[in-house]
């Protein structure tokens, strides 16, 4: 496993302390970053980028340990309450994030769990040898655009470009561009 490398946080002067805080908008539940960042916030110490978060970790409730993170027990990715932090590792941080329920699934119009669910049961194969070679031939007939293919065949347009380009099921293209 890789180790984890953050640049250190420098002992902080009492005038950077209050700068610091001046960014953060307190209220009963989370506090909110409000300055720089996008999904983190981003706080400059000294010319230096240092993610909001693990700055109020540093300040509120002391040094961060080596190799660790410091993760979020309310899920904000901008909050800075020094409560709602912990310092943990990649694993702790996962397991908290399964614990609530929010991890990786399919699900959305975009993903295709609402059109057909039961292919989420079956880790085989989505498509068929005869699909991938409709696929291929609609391709080559320039009647459909890849994004029309996808909807046609209910996969995503990364899925046929990678059929067309032979990155996935090159064992069956191969064979129908030889015949076509």
């Amino acid at each position: 496993m890789a180790k984890l490398k953050f640049r250190p946080i420098p002992e902080l002067t009492q005038v950077e302390i209050e700068r610091f805080w001046s960014h953060v908008s307190k209220s009963d539940g989370c506090w909110i970053w409000t300055a720089s960042g996008q999904r983190y916030g981003k706080a400059k110490i000294r010319r230096v980028n240092i993610s909001s978060h693990r700055l109020a970790y540093h300040i509120g409730i002391g040094p961060i340990p080596e190799g660790k993170l410091v993760c979020h027990t309310c899920d904000n990715q901008k909050c800075c309450r020094p409560d709602h932090l912990f310092a943990g590792t990649t694993v702790d941080n996962s397991k908290d994030m399964l614990s609530k329920g929010r991890g990786n699934k399919a699900s959305g119009p975009r993903h295709g769990s609402h059109i057909k669910p039961e292919r989420f049961d079956n880790p085989g194969p989505r498509l068929t040898r005869k699909q991938i070679l409709s696929i291929v031939a609609d391709a080559k007939l320039n009647t459909l655009t890849n994004a029309e293919i996808a909807r046609k065949y209910e996969v995503g347009k990364t899925t046929v470009l990678n059929i067309l380009s032979g990155k996935t099921w090159s064992n069956i293209t191969k064979i129908q561009n030889r015949i076509l």
